[in-house]
Formats: structure tokens, C-alpha cells, sequence
């Protein structure tokens, strides 16, 4: 089915909607997708879920390109990358990962497999958001259309209060910056930048406000491929937690925030200059209730994967995580309810997945709590208590008080932010 009808059939818009967006596209070229987003009809992570839909492949989300490999990027030149609008994300045994605007080219597969000695893995993204990466990565400058069509995303986002999803990382485990950078590939135009240490610090929501809300979609940062010398794994999760970045092959355990009663973690909350002092709040007390969790960050209806915990579990694999909440889950449950939810998690693909993104099976009771700013829920912690039991009453409504605390600290720093602007 085509991206169109899908988004008609879902009543996400309607044929009328559609069929300006295509005439839109017929004058200005680009994809429907491009289209859509110029006439303000979807949101860039929304349009992302749908062409894997359509395409029927899986998707490169934000998180994912954020935190594309170093080995990746360096198999596939510039003129490769630029010619067929694609980011290596991951290589392994011989094969490439590669987030594609043409993922059905079975050419440009080809020739990409050719020129690389790699089985080439396509993933779904939408085009501002492959340009903004291809400009991240390569130095290659966005065409205009798609510059213009970032910046202005990014304004609708920061109007709207939209102030809460998590700062992109940099490259795994990279902060801070060194002396001698690794150089991407050869480049057929555009000059490399050298690193900007204000990229590796932790801004918050109160400063820089650009470089952070929907950074894909602004300026490209200035983030070349580097090393570092390496300190201890611990030290390092602990330096890139801080600032809010991901951790590259560390299980979540070592990295998390040690755990808080609630007093402890209402009080983080409140003293919190970043929306990641918040997130370690919230895993910092979610350490003493659950024995494996993942908090998400909620992006119209769909649910990305943020922070998180569990024996078994790398931070790797919580920001593959993506659940649409459009769809029946005891995610869904939570929001409806707008309370927190605990019990068993319906037998569901969606709950399949996430299980097994978290290494783990279907627990006894699967606790989901909602945390809002207003009437509007912005994140998602979801857990499985300690031991495979249940939670007790009491502890249910400490998480509410958590949860409170939390959408109290977000307003907090959206009203600072938008006192510095």
C-alpha cells in the first residue's frame, strides 16, 4: 500500500490533505514524504514509521543514526554516500547496515556491495533527515530546500513547547574531544570540520536551545569521526551518561544512575539544569522498584527509546526500541488511562519485540507509568518488578509522585529556556 493511502486509511489525513501534498510534490519535486513535511501535515518520526510500513523494511530512527559506527561510515565513500543519499549505521561479518532513501534499488545495492566487499542491509529513513546526517558525517552541505525545510521544523518544535525529547549524542563513547581526529573518507566537496567541544558538553534545556531540539533537522553539528584514549568502561558510562550521551557495547547497569528512594529522586528532579538530570532521576528510582526498564520519549504516536537498565541489557539496544501507540499495547493502556499501569502484557507482536529487545520474556506484571507536562504525556517508564513479582499499592503511588515530580521539573525548564530566548 502506498505511503498516501496508509496515512488516509490510519485517519492520520485526509485524501484531500493527500492529494495537495501530492500536487505540492509535482511542482517541487522531492519525495511525497519531503512534501508532507513542507506542508506541515506530519512530523519527521511519524513519516519515519510509515515508509518502513510502506517499504515493508525496518526503519533508521534518530537514535540510530546518531549513533552510526565508525567502521561503518569509513567503508562507504563520500561520493558512494552522497550519489545514493545513504549512512552506513553498523557493520558485522561482512555486512553493512546502510539507512537508504532508495532502500529497493536493487543497483544502487548492488554497487554499493561491490564497492564496499559487504552484503548491504537497507533501513527506511526520510530524506531532511538523510541529508542532515550525510552533512554530519561527510561534510556534504544540504541542498537549500532541505536546510530550510530543517530550520523550520525545528521553530514548529521549539513553539510548541516540544522541549522534551533528548539531546542527540554524538558518535558512541566519544566525549570528550581529542588532539587527533580520524578523518572520514575522501571527500568530493565540502571541508571536514573539526570537532566543537560545546557539541560534547551537556547544554540543557536553558542554553543553546538550536543545537538541541531536533538537532537532525538544524545546523549539522560539528562532529568528525575521532579517538580517544580509553579509561575505564565504568568511567566512560559514567562521563557519557552525565552529558547525555549513549554508550557504545557497555551494558545499562554499569552506566545507570545509581538507585534513589523517592525523596532522593524528587529532589534531583528539582534541582535538575538538563532534561538528562531528570532521566537519571527517574532510572535512578525506577533501580529500586523494577529489575529491568526502559523510559521512552513520546513523539506524537510513536514512543522512542531513551534510557533504560537490566542484567542483560546494552544502551545500545533500548534506542533501537520504537513503539507506535497507535496500536493496541499496555503502552496504550497507560495513556488512555493516564495512570499508571500494571499487569499482564497482552500475548502482541508489539510486546514480542520489545521483550526481546530487552532480553527477557514476558513477565508475571509489566508496569508502565505515564509522565506528563499538562495533558500532554511525554514519556514512558515501563518496568518489570524486581524478582519477577508485583509491586506493592504504596509503590504504585510513589510512582505517581515520581512522575509528578518529573512533568513539574520539565515545565520548569521550558519556562528557563524560554527565558533565555
Amino acid at each position: 500500500m502506498k505511503l498516501g493511502a496508509m496515512l488516509v486509511r490510519d485517519g492520520r489525513l485526509t485524501q484531500a490533505q493527500v492529494d495537495a501534498a501530492v500536487a505540492h510534490q509535482a511542482r517541487k519535486g522531492g519525495r511525497l514524504g519531503t512534501a508532507l513535511l513542507e506542508l506541515g501535515l506530519l512530523d519527521v518520526d511519524t513519516l519515519t514509521v510509515y515508509l518502513g510500513l510502506e517499504l515493508g523494511i525496518p526503519i533508521a530512527t534518530r537514535g540510530v543514526l546518531d549513533r552510526a559506527k565508525k567502521a561503518a561510515v569509513r567503508l562507504v565513500s563520500v561520493d558512494y554516500a552522497e550519489k545514493f543519499l545513504c549512512i552506513p549505521l553498523v557493520v558485522q561479518d561482512r555486512q553493512l547496515i546502510c539507512a537508504m532513501r532508495d532502500p529497493h534499488d536493487l543497483l544502487a545495492l548492488d554497487e554499493l556491495s561491490a564497492a564496499t566487499g559487504c552484503r548491504i542491509i537497507p533501513r527506511a529513513a526520510a530524506e531532511v533527515r538523510l541529508y542532515y546526517y550525510l552533512e554530519r558525517y561527510y561534510g556534504v552541505p544540504r541542498p537549500q530546500r532541505y536546510r530550510t525545510l530543517g530550520d523550520w521544523l525545528a521553530k514548529e518544535r521549539r513553539m510548541s513547547g516540544d522541549d522534551v525529547e533528548p539531546p542527540p549524542p554524538p558518535l558512541p563513547g566519544l566525549p570528550p574531544p581529542v588532539e587527533k581526529p580520524v578523518m572520514a573518507p575522501p571527500m568530493s566537496s565540502g571541508p571536514l570540520r573539526a570537532i566543537s567541544a560545546a557539541e560534547l558538553e551537556d547544554e540543557g534545556l536553558a542554553s543553546t536551545q538550536e543545537s538541541q531540539d531536533d538537532a537532525q533537522l538544524e545546523t549539522a553539528p560539528e562532529v568528525p569521526l575521532i579517538e580517544r584514549s580509553a579509561p575505564s568502561r565504568v568511567e566512560e558510562a559514567r562521563h557519557a551518561m552525565a552529558h547525555g550521551a549513549a554508550v557504545d557495547s557497555l551494558t545499562s547497569l554499569e552506566s545507570a544512575p545509581p538507585p534513589l528512594d523517592l525523596s532522593s529522586a524528587i529532589q534531583g528532579m528539582k534541582a535538575a539544569t538538563a532534561r538528562s538530570d531528570i532521566a537519571d532521576a527517574i532510572i535512578g528510582f525506577g533501580r529500586g522498584v523494577f529489575e529491568i526498564a526502559a523510559l521512552l520519549v513520546v513523539r506524537e504516536e510513536v514512543a522512542l527509546g531513551w534510557r533504560g537498565f537490566g542484567p542483560s541489557v546494552d544502551l545500545d539496544r533500548i534506542e533501537t526500541m520504537l513503539v507506535p501507540l497507535s496500536s493496541p499495547s499496555m503502552f496504550r493502556e497507560a495513556i488512555d488511562m493516564e495512570d499508571v499501569f500494571a499487569g499482564a502484557a497482552m500475548p502482541s507482536a508489539l510486546h514480542a519485540h520489545l521483550f526481546k529487545i530487552l532480553r527477557t520474556s514476558a513477565p508475571r506484571q509489566a508496569v508502565v507509568l505515564p509522565v506528563m507536562i499538562r495533558e500532554r504525556i511525554v514519556n514512558l517508564l515501563y518496568g518489570q518488578p524486581i524478582g519477577g513479582g508485583t509491586i506493592s499499592d504504596a509503590q504504585v503511588e510513589d510512582l505517581r509522585k515520581l512522575a509528578r515530580a518529573a512533568g513539574d521539573a520539565y515545565v520548569r525548564l521550558i519556562a528557563l529556556q524560554k527565558q533565555g530566548n
